[in-house]
């Protein structure tokens, strides 16, 4: 099975396009888009904890090993 989501994503465009330069001076690297889904996906587990803990508890009756869910919420956490 396999879901597609449309999403407009116009305003992060012309912020990337805005900052890019900038962010390639600060830290020699390109912005691409995924970081600002990963920020938008983690915000919005954090808002709604109960359907994050819905998924944790189905993973883990499924045989998904609970020390690799450790270790992605510890790489997850801010510094």
């Amino acid at each position: 099975m396999t879901t597609v989501v449309e999403v407009d994503v116009t305003g992060i465009a012309r912020l990337r396009d805005r900052e890019k330069a900038v962010f390639h001076a600060r830290t020699g690297m390109k912005l691409s888009f995924p970081p600002f889904f990963v920020a938008a996906a983690v915000g919005a587990l954090a808002e709604h904890p109960v359907i994050n803990l819905a998924t944790v508890r189905q993973r883990l009756e499924t045989g998904f090993d609970p020390a690799a869910l450790h270790q992605a919420q510890v790489e997850l956490e801010p510094t």
